[in-house]
């Protein structure tokens, strides 16, 4: 059985005037649909695909980051929070520079205001020390397509660190 996630883009008649109906699915269904034969009768099912986050998919990104650190630290790991920065950084992910005071609670309310905080550098402006924060909206406020590059990146990152990423995928029983 294959299973494809895709986008309907036509309809229309072949020249026997057939309905032909044309979805677009991604490049990594490349091997997949390599796999059908012309000379085959298929069984097709369309339903429409999840367009929310589910938290299946969440634990299964944390648990690949989870691995990653694991692959790269070792018995050192806790770089989570890192590596899930790296991904976001990689995936594009929205974010903003806040200039704030060099102050720990100051720090500490952009912690509480943004999933991700990522201090960038101490600057002087108008004789003044600021510190630079990059602040990322996170993982819990991405669209579909967003939250899906994220987990692609962080797919992209196990895949770099040779992890076997299939298994995690069934444990988590992810599409």
């Amino acid at each position: 059985m294959i299973r494809l996630i895709g986008t309907f883009e036509r309809s229309g008649k072949d020249e026997t005037d057939n309905t032909e109906v044309t979805f677009t699915v991604r490049d990594n269904y490349k091997h997949l649909i390599k796999s059908l034969n012309k000379d085959e009768l298929y069984s097709i099912r369309v339903d429409k695909a999840r367009n929310k986050r589910t938290e299946q998919q969440n634990k299964y990104m944390w648990t690949l980051i989870g691995e990653i650190d694991k692959a790269r630290n070792g018995d050192r790991s806790n770089d989570d929070f890192n590596i899930y920065i790296e991904a976001l950084t990689r995936a594009g992910a929205k974010f903003t520079h806040l200039l704030v005071e060099p102050k720990e609670e100051v720090r500490n309310l952009l912690i509480e205001q943004f999933r991700a905080v990522q201090f960038v550098r101490r600057i002087k402006v108008d004789n003044k020390i600021i510190d630079d924060y990059k602040c990322f909206y996170g993982s819990s406020k991405m669209d579909t397509k967003e939250m899906s590059n994220l987990i692609d990146t962080v797919l992209d990152m196990a895949s770099e660190c040779d992890i076997d990423t299939t298994y995690w995928k069934d444990v988590f029983d992810i599409e």
